[in-house]
C-alpha cells in the first residue's frame, strides 16, 4: 500500500508514500526532516514545488486537502488521478510529464472542469501555456506583460492569465500586486470560479 490507513496510538492517520521523492518534497514543504507524516501536517500545506525531482507516483497527494498550487514539471508521472480528490486546487503544473492517455483523456478535463488551470507539455502551442511553462524558469513576469499586452488575444484567456501573474506575485511577496490581478481577472470574467477562488485561498 502506497499510504497507510493505519492510525497511531493517539488515534492520528500517519501518511506514508511510495515515492520517496515525492515525501522529500512534501518533506521540505512542511519542515519535517525526519518523524512520522501525519494527515495533520499536511492540512497547512497550499502550496508544492516538486519540479524535476523524478517523481512517478502521486498516491497520498489526496490527503494536501487545502493544496491550491501544485508544480510537478519534468518529472516522470503517468497517472494524475489523485489530483482529482483536491477540491482547493487552483493550478497545476505538468509539463514536462508523460502523461497516460487516461490522464489526458478523464482526469485533466475532470480537473478543468473543476475550475483548475492545468498546463500541459502536449499543449505548449496555446500562447497561455507557453507562457506558464516560462514561468518555471522564471521568466513568467515578461511572458505574460507581453502577452496580456498584445490585443488581438481572446479576453476569455485575459483571466487565467491574471490569475497565474497573481501567484508569481505572491510568490515575490508582493500581496499589493497579486490581490490586483486577481481583481482584474474577475472583473473580466465575473462567471468564472477560477478567480474566487484564487481570491479566497489567498
Amino acid at each position: 500500500m502506497a499510504v497507510s490507513n493505519g492510525l497511531t496510538a493517539c488515534g492520528v492517520r500517519r501518511v506514508t508514500f511510495a515515492d520517496s521523492r515525492l515525501e522529500l518534497a512534501r518533506r521540505t514543504a512542511i519542515d519535517k526532516p525526519d518523524g512520522a507524516i501525519l494527515q495533520s501536517d499536511l492540512e497547512e500545506l497550499v502550496s508544492l514545488d516538486a519540479r524535476r525531482r523524478g517523481i512517478t507516483d502521486l498516491t497520498g497527494l489526496e490527503y494536501c486537502a487545502n493544496l491550491s498550487r501544485l508544480v510537478l514539471s519534468d518529472n516522470g508521472i503517468r497517472d494524475i488521478s489523485p489530483l482529482v480528490s483536491l477540491s482547493k486546487l487552483n493550478v497545476v503544473m505538468l509539463n514536462g510529464n508523460p502523461l497516460s492517455t487516461e490522464s489526458l483523456t478523464t482526469h485533466v478535463p475532470q480537473l478543468e472542469e473543476m475550475g483548475v488551470l492545468v498546463s500541459l507539455s502536449t499543449q505548449l502551442q496555446d500562447p497561455a501555456l507557453r507562457a506558464g511553462r516560462l514561468a518555471t524558469q522564471g521568466r513568467y513576469v515578461e511572458a505574460l506583460e507581453e502577452y496580456i499586452a498584445r490585443p488581438s488575444r481572446s479576453t476569455l484567456t485575459f483571466p487565467i492569465l491574471y490569475i497565474l501573474r497573481s501567484f508569481l506575485y505572491e510568490m515575490l511577496e508582493q500581496p499589493d500586486n497579486a490581490l490586483d490581478d486577481l481583481a482584474t481577472a474577475i472583473a473580466l470574467d465575473s462567471d468564472s470560479p477560477a478567480g474566487y477562488t484564487a481570491r479566497a485561498a489567498f
